[in-house]
């Protein structure tokens, strides 16, 4: 999976874009953690009706730290989900590079 945080970004711009295309007056976002980041990142530069945001950071950290964090994050979700430690390395090391 290759993703990053420019492509959330442009997700959050198209699914704008897709309800103003549909004649959508009055759109209000909701984001939770970095998703809160976008919400706000969006009523900054769009013309929204509210924006709501949940768990997201207060606190400029190095991207660095973000990546580890979520990694880590990602290990304990799988291990909840009671997969191997083989196929957690595995989906772990396609998830961050």
């Amino acid at each position: 999976m290759q993703t990053n945080v420019n492509l959330w970004w442009e997700d959050a711009l198209n699914a704008y874009e897709f309800l103003k295309s549909h004649d959508y007056k009055h759109i209000s976002v909701i984001g939770h953690s970095m998703g809160g980041v976008f919400a706000l990142r969006l009523a900054q530069q769009l013309s929204l009706s509210s924006v709501t945001t949940m768990c997201s950071p207060i606190h400029k950290r190095p991207m660095d730290d973000r990546k580890s964090r979520l990694i880590d994050y990602a290990e304990q979700y799988k291990k909840f989900e009671q997969k191997s430690s083989q196929q957690i390395e595995r989906e772990v090391a396609e998830f961050a590079s």
